[in-house]
């Protein structure tokens, strides 16, 4: 199995950051074609989910520390 090594700030950090940015962004249009409630906030979830892992690799790989 493939290992990604997101600790160095190297290449696979750029890969899992914009796969789950992909992954976001199908969130976003998840939600805006839904027919349902429970659909619609499903894809804001996996959206909002995006957002937050992505702030914390960046936070993570610029030194800044989590409170």
């Amino acid at each position: 199995m493939a290992h990604i090594d997101v600790e160095r700030g190297g290449a696979g950090s750029w890969v899992l950051g914009s796969l789950v940015a992909f992954v976001g962004m199908l969130g976003l249009f998840l939600a805006s074609r839904a027919l349902d409630g429970t659909v619609y906030w499903v894809g804001l979830l996996v959206f909002l989910f995006a957002v937050f892992f992505n702030y914390n690799l960046i936070m993570s790989h610029t030194g800044h520390k989590s409170h």
